[in-house]
């Protein structure tokens, strides 16, 4: 029985961190400003020592933590390809993270599925766990003055989100409400 309520409370706690756009597993809260890089190797993209927040100020930045062998974050390459050619012309950088995986492996799978962007490895994974990344596809975002806004599925990342990210809203904005007539006209 406290076996089974641990795991419970564990998994629990898996699923509260994943749906929340606003922390990255308890560690950043939005408006902390973005942990560093600490990436191993550029597969495609500018040099290494390029890849940085001081080089990216003034730029929305979408990073996504996914793997070769991981079939949802292959999945999720045409979406966010789409999203990098909406915003191609917009102060918005895409950085594909591969978390411990090779250059061989990457490299191959780009042959097969191009993505738009930079891709760069993160063998270690230590810039993965800085930013809460511990299951893949995970994806966060940094805004224009390199701040943490939150961390997402992939697949919850549209271009409207991204938008407000870039006009200086919140990711996901309301609509008002149409008002009621309550009068019966």
């Amino acid at each position: 029985m406290i076996r089974s309520t641990l795991l419970v409370v564990i998994f629990s706690g898996f699923l509260l961190g994943q749906a929340s756009p606003n922390q990255a597993w308890g560690r950043l809260k939005t408006g902390d400003v973005a942990p560093m890089l600490q990436l191993a190797q550029v597969v495609e993209g500018p040099e290494l020592d390029k890849i940085n927040w001081e080089a990216l100020k003034g730029k929305v930045v979408v990073l996504e933590f996914w793997a070769t062998w991981c079939a949802p974050c292959i999945d999720a390459i045409p979406h966010l390809n789409e999203l990098a050619d909406h915003f191609k012309d917009k102060p918005v950088q895409f950085i594909s993270i591969a978390k411990r995986d090779s250059f061989s492996r990457v490299k191959g799978l780009l042959r097969r599925k191009p993505m738009k962007g930079w891709v760069v490895l993160d063998e270690t994974a230590k810039t993965a766990d800085s930013y809460g990344a511990r299951a893949i596809p995970h994806s966060a975002i940094i805004d224009k003055e390199g701040k943490f806004v939150g961390s997402f599925y992939p697949g919850r990342i549209t271009e409207q989100v991204l938008q407000n990210i870039l006009d200086g809203k919140p990711p996901y904005v309301s609509k008002p409400k149409p008002s009621v007539n309550t009068n019966g006209h």
